[in-house]
């Protein structure tokens, strides 16, 4: 079975913010600090090792102890291009990690169990794990066993399909409800200038 230790939490942070102008989205203010610490800070509390991928030299993701690595493939391709990006590091980095989990760097309310749940229900050690919420899937929130690296690799260079559930289908995966136990999903990404106003409020909400 899957160990929790032998888990990598990657933030996916290396998108070009089309929807939000432009930039690094993740940068930008979220209560009194930022989208990415609110992201990242969520997901330290749930593995015991973190990284960032962003194609980003902004020194605003310069944040201390965490090791921030670029997509090996050019052109901002997307999730898939990051996926593999992390792989290919915490294969280097962490040679004894099995699996990594990544969430998406504009998705700061994801569940505070995420990880564990999907480790829960994991079935083996090379099946992929993806959380779905109200119906709809969430390929960037999920449980990747590193093996897969080579075969993500041979998927991107043969075919060139980037969508994520595309090569998800090829492989054994499982999907893991999470319910809604507030007004909104848990999966909720900041893609345009009022998804920011709508999350920093909700954030705001949160805080003690």
């Amino acid at each position: 079975m899957i160990e929790h230790k032998n888990i990598i939490g990657i933030v996916i942070a290396g998108g070009q913010s089309t929807r939000m102008g432009g930039g690094d989205k993740t940068l930008m203010k979220l209560g009194e600090n930022t989208i990415l610490h609110a992201v990242l800070g969520k997901l330290q509390a749930q593995v015991n090792e973190t990284a960032i991928n962003t194609n980003s030299d902004d020194a605003g993701f310069n944040i201390k102890s965490v090791v921030c690595f670029s997509d090996t493939l050019a052109g901002f391709q997307g999730p898939l291009a990051g996926l593999l990006a992390s792989m290919l590091w915490v294969r280097k980095n962490h040679p004894s990690a099995t699996h990594i989990v990544t969430v998406a760097g504009d998705s700061p309310f994801f569940p505070d169990d995420m990880t564990m749940k999907l480790l829960e229900a994991a079935p083996d050690g090379k099946t992929i794990v993806v959380a779905e919420s109200g119906g709809f899937n969430h390929p960037v929130f999920a449980l990747w066993p590193v093996s897969l690296c080579d075969d993500l690799q041979k998927w991107l260079d043969e075919t060139g399909i980037l969508k994520v559930m595309a090569w998800v289908r090829s492989h054994p995966h499982i999907f893991v409800d999470f319910s809604f136990e507030k007004e909104f999903d848990p999966f909720f990404n900041i893609n345009t200038p009022e998804d920011l106003t709508i999350a920093d409020r909700l954030y705001r909400e949160q805080q003690p």
